[in-house]
């Protein structure tokens, strides 16, 4: 078997949820950020309920025996999505108006959930508040179990400048003000959370979160060489040996999601050591200068790509990335196991 493992904790989301302030839907939306979004699912029965992107992720959620509320965050694209909704009891987004018409046009008049999305500053998608009040006029027409007034902050620093009309909902709906960013780093009023990136682990703000690693990217050496000092190593001799250098060849590359971007120097635990990428990593393997972890890199030696000894933030910066794009980028043909 490959060595090159995703070694996924049930523990940890758990975990992680529980530092959201309550009630907050977990956001497993393409496909759990990687890591499967039936299995997080699965793991998180204190969870009031999941966000995904589509109708279509949420449809493989209820299919899996999800039956906990599931809101497609982008709203249904057309006609057959609103049908599927109905048919699955899902709770919705609405962002335009074209959206709310097909829900009209259709005979059911009985919906599990409706939310209102406002545009706060993003300019992606959503409705202004005069034009959400008449949506909001609308939907009190049909039959709706769940009436959400919210929105997705670009700028968790400055979520004051939207607080104003969304704190403001028509009578008897509840808001959902915030992601990860704005729920662990702001006091909201009460509101539905969407715990999205800091559920995995990864911290989308400064300071202790008190977070814990869902995911660790694990290897092991393959291989062991020696290279006499100016020899290059890898694609294009990127990495020149400074030294008589020992270099380990490790299975993970960029078709595997970690990025080629990737510089020389970034950090790799092997045995427990950190040692520096060396050379531009290629499509299944990278090599990494252990030089000066001595003895203990041999062949089958223990390797950590992200995780507990090198945060996955780190890396992303040094690839000039975000840690969301690194873990839904892990390829299907990683291993994923789960603890």
């Amino acid at each position: 078997m490959r060595p090159l493992i995703a070694h996924q904790s049930r523990g940890a989301l758990r975990h992680n949820l529980s530092r959201f302030p309550k009630p907050s839907w977990a956001v497993v939306k393409a496909d759990g950020y990687g890591m499967g979004a039936l299995e997080v699912a699965r793991s998180l029965d204190q969870a009031p309920g999941f966000a995904v992107a589509s109708v279509g992720e949420a449809m493989v959620l209820r299919e899996g025996g999800i039956s906990a509320p599931i809101l497609a965050l982008e709203g249904p694209f057309d006609l057959e999505d609103c049908r599927d909704a109905a048919a699955y009891q899902l709770d919705l987004v609405i962002h335009d108006l074209a959206q709310l018409d097909w829900l009209e046009a259709l005979d059911r008049r009985q919906w599990s959930g409706l939310w209102i999305k406002l545009d706060t500053g993003m300019h992606r998608l959503g409705m202004s508040e005069t034009a959400a009040r008449e949506t909001a006029r609308r939907i009190e027409a049909l039959s709706v179990g769940r009436k959400v007034w919210m929105s997705h902050y670009g700028r968790a620093d400055e979520v004051e400048l939207a607080l104003p009309a969304l704190a403001s909902p028509p009578p008897g709906w509840s808001i959902s003000l915030a992601n990860s960013a704005a729920s662990l780093g702001h006091a909201l009023p009460a509101n539905i959370g969407r715990a999205g990136i800091a559920l995995y682990g990864a911290s989308p703000i400064s300071g202790d979160l008190g977070l814990n690693v869902v995911q660790r990217l694990t290897s092991q050496v393959v291989a062991v060489r020696h290279v006499p000092a100016g020899e290059g190593v890898g694609y294009g001799a990127r990495w020149v040996a400074p030294r008589d250098s020992v270099i380990a060849t490790i299975p993970g590359g960029y078709a595997d999601g970690y990025p080629r971007a990737m510089p020389d120097g970034a950090p790799v635990s092997v045995a427990g050591v950190i040692c520096p990428l060396a050379g531009r990593v290629s499509m299944d393997r990278m090599t990494v200068d252990v030089t000066l972890a001595g003895d203990a890199v041999k062949r089958g030696a223990p390797v950590e790509l992200w995780g507990r000894e090198v945060p996955i933030e780190t890396l992303a910066s040094l690839a000039n990335t975000i840690p969301y794009e690194l873990f839904c980028n892990v390829a299907p043909r990683v291993a994923r196991i789960w603890s």
